[in-house]
């Protein structure tokens, strides 16, 4: 995770809410990535967001994104859902990016 002090209070308002809709960047650890949440309208439970790829707070560069590598890997399985039941259980971890070969 990214190390900068301002950006972590904006994703974690309370040092523990990471899913606070107010919140003004989304880390999502599943894939290493950052994002500026985007409301998708008055009632959606769906929140998209927009990667960034440097810190606005302190310009550095990011982590790169594991999302491709992620579902490159449930491709090669024949799993296109990320709510397949088949997905192993080591994928299912939202940490899955620290134990994957070559890293």
């Amino acid at each position: 995770m990214h190390q900068c002090k301002e950006m972590n209070k904006a994703i974690f308002i309370n040092n523990s809410d990471s899913d606070n809709e107010d919140k003004m960047v989304k880390y999502y650890k599943r894939f290493n990535e950052y994002g500026f949440p985007i409301l998708d309208g008055e009632n959606s439970d769906v929140i998209s967001t927009i990667g960034i790829k440097f810190c606005p707070w302190c310009g550095k560069k990011l982590p790169e994104s594991q999302r491709d590598a992620y579902f490159n890997i449930l491709e090669t399985l024949d799993i296109y859902n990320i709510h397949d039941k088949n997905i192993p259980d080591e994928l299912k971890r939202d940490d899955w990016w620290d134990n994957k070969e070559g890293k």
